[in-house]
């Protein structure tokens, strides 16, 4: 995961969806389609597995800030995204507080 901009100290996480199309070689596999947020997560909120996707993007978002900082990158925002389905299921503050405590964030 490589949050974007980086350059002007802050990032986004984005999800980013595809088809794979077979590629010449048997090894390796190329996108043919890339699948917009507006048409995938739709159907995820359909189906209650949102929640699901943001606690794995928000997990993946500490991990990454955690490295980035063992290695001596400076500490800097980066915007995730919430759904209102995630603000009435979960306890969203408490679920960013720990992973803030788990990846040892200040």
């Amino acid at each position: 995961m490589e949050p974007s901009g980086l350059n002007s100290g802050s990032g986004a996480s984005t999800v980013r969806s595809g088809r794979l199309a077979a590629s010449p070689s048997a090894s390796t596999a190329a996108l043919a389609t890339m699948i917009p947020p507006a048409r995938f997560v739709p159907i995820l909120e359909k189906y209650n597995m949102v929640t699901n996707l943001d606690k794995f993007i928000w997990e993946e978002v500490a991990c990454w800030l955690h490295n980035w900082t063992e290695k001596g990158g400076a500490l800097i925002p980066v915007s995730v995204n919430v759904s209102q389905i995630d603000i009435f299921t979960i306890n969203v503050p408490d679920y960013f507080c720990r992973l803030i405590r788990k990846y040892q964030l200040p």
